[in-house]
């Protein structure tokens, strides 16, 4: 499915239905992904927890001056107005 990230029960299950000599497509259904997940799984074989997390940015926030510059002012002041907590 389009969004979901497979799971390192999913690859394991490719790759015991490939080992069992079924084809790429059948092996993918089985597991629950597309045959294109399949020939990227099979070109490299490491478990999704095993492979290193982005930690950065691949486009630049598109609400980081709304937020500098309209909504922590109006949380500071409602934060203010409601006072220590």
């Amino acid at each position: 499915m389009p969004g979901l990230h497979v799971t390192d029960r999913q690859v394991r299950r490719f790759m015991t239905s490939r080992r069992e000599s079924h084809t790429q497509a059948v092996a993918a259904a089985q597991a629950g992904f597309s045959e294109r997940t399949g020939r990227r799984i099979e070109a490299g074989p490491t478990l999704p927890s095993q492979k290193p997390s982005r930690t950065y940015r691949t486009r630049a926030d598109p609400f980081a001056d709304v937020w500098r510059e309209e909504l922590v002012p109006l949380l500071e002041a409602l934060s203010d107005s409601l006072g220590p907590s």
